[in-house]
């Protein structure tokens, strides 16, 4: 587990604690900027550099490095994770100015390390860093491209100060499931209309864990044979491209022929979350969620080992 917050007195950082860390570059330009660095990681953040930079490389292949940047502009620090050829495992992450959540912005890794547990290494990197550094919780954007599904899979709820964004994407998913019914029991069926229709936070993952499998219903499987081409797929799903582009012909070929080529199961929160957009947070201080997103990403391959329960220790700072 991610452990609970404990009380720990701030820690206080020069310019030359960040300099001292081996994989840690700091993007600086001036005495001015290095001073709002260190003003930032001393009002904001509750561990020491390396303790910081420690965590967010462990257990990653390679000899990676970590570049901070503070932003004067919004006063966002950025991160970014970068390999031993300047090349950025993912995209950057933030943490906000109020210093309350970490932003892992896309998280999208690099092709070359696709498929090793990665990626959910290093959400659980962040997750653990930021709870032992005294933040709230991550904030994410979920869309097709970082997981609209896998996010939802993974234990993230509906952020709050979004609810406008929630209206507006079940209205999509009652469409979307509305074009389904006739594939899906009664029960199924209703069941996800009540949990769209609640609007409640932990909806969102109550979507994802919709087990159902289309591929096991027999008339379904005709309709997927019979769709040969984009038109016919959209009309199954009842997906129309909008102007903020939620949905598009990847989606649907990853939704209608994806699973059924790989032999994979296509559960009917898959289908029914593929191709949306919304955003999430993840409540460091919320047991049951960080439960959930631990109990996700530690069963990704390649993330479990003999050592996982030493490196689930809070992190001293």
């Amino acid at each position: 587990m991610l452990g609970k917050n404990t009380k720990a007195r701030r820690p206080r950082v020069a310019i030359e604690d960040f300099l001292q860390v081996e994989n840690l570059v700091v993007m600086v330009d001036s005495r001015p900027e290095e001073m709002e660095l260190c003003s930032f990681w001393n009002k904001k953040i509750k561990m020491f550099p390396q303790k910081f930079c420690k965590a967010l490389l462990d257990n990653l292949p390679g000899d990676p490095y970590i570049s901070i940047e503070l932003s004067p502009e919004t006063g966002i620090l950025n991160i970014t994770l970068r390999d031993a050829q300047d090349n950025s495992f993912i995209d950057y992450r933030t943490i906000s100015s109020d210093g309350k959540y970490i932003n892992p912005g896309s998280v999208r890794v690099d092709p070359d390390y696709q498929g090793q547990g990665i990626g959910g290494q290093i959400i659980w990197n962040y997750l653990r860093m930021g709870k032992s550094a005294g933040l709230r919780g991550m904030k994410i954007g979920a869309s097709f491209e970082n997981g609209a599904y896998s996010w939802a899979r993974m234990g993230f709820c509906l952020d709050p100060d979004h609810s406008m964004d929630w209206e507006a994407m079940s209205d999509r998913l009652l469409l979307r499931l509305q074009s389904l019914e006739k594939y899906l029991p009664e029960g199924v069926y209703q069941k996800a209309r009540q949990a769209i229709i609640l609007e409640k936070p932990e909806d969102i993952a109550a979507l994802a864990d919709m087990d159902f499998d289309l591929l096991k219903t027999p008339l379904f499987c005709d309709a997927m044979t019979q769709a040969g081409d984009y038109k016919s797929t959209t009309k199954i799903f009842n997906l129309q491209a909008s102007s903020r582009g939620e949905f598009r012909k990847e989606d649907l070929l990853y939704t209608a022929n994806h699973c059924c080529k790989k032999g994979e199961a296509l559960t009917l929160g898959k289908a029914l979350l593929i191709g949306q957009s919304w955003y999430g947070i993840a409540d460091f201080n919320h047991e049951k969620q960080m439960q959930r997103i631990e109990k996700y990403v530690l069963s990704k391959k390649g993330l479990v080992n003999a050592n996982t329960k030493k490196k689930l220790e809070p992190i001293a700072a």
